[in-house]
């Protein structure tokens, strides 16, 4: 991984946790290398276009009580979807395989 280094903008393909939008590519930041095989990122997604797939993404801007919401849509609506997304250990791909990254 010649190059790459914290801050370094790279593109992220979404892997099957993102439902239909899997293999669509999203660009992200480097936020640690770990070695010359994997980084980990935030990776920039489309908002509630990104996050319908899976509860478990948007958990961590769960709304208290009084504030539940009843689907992905509704937290996008509320603003409470995160507009990152967090991976570990991404292995770089030229083949663009689902989860994982390669140069912009």
């Amino acid at each position: 991984m010649p190059g790459i280094r914290v801050g370094s903008i790279v593109m992220y393909v979404l892997d099957s946790m993102f439902g239909h939008q899997a293999g669509e590519v999203r660009p992200a930041i480097v936020v640690k290398k770990w070695n010359d095989l994997s980084v980990q990122l935030q990776v920039f997604v489309d908002g509630s276009n990104d996050l319908q797939a899976d509860k478990t993404i948007v958990e961590v801007n769960k709304p208290t009580q009084s504030d539940q919401y009843q689907s992905l849509a509704d937290c996008a609506v509320k603003a409470m979807c995160p507009p990152c997304v967090w991976r570990t250990s991404v292995f770089e791909d030229d083949e663009k395989i689902e989860g994982t990254w390669h140069r912009a």
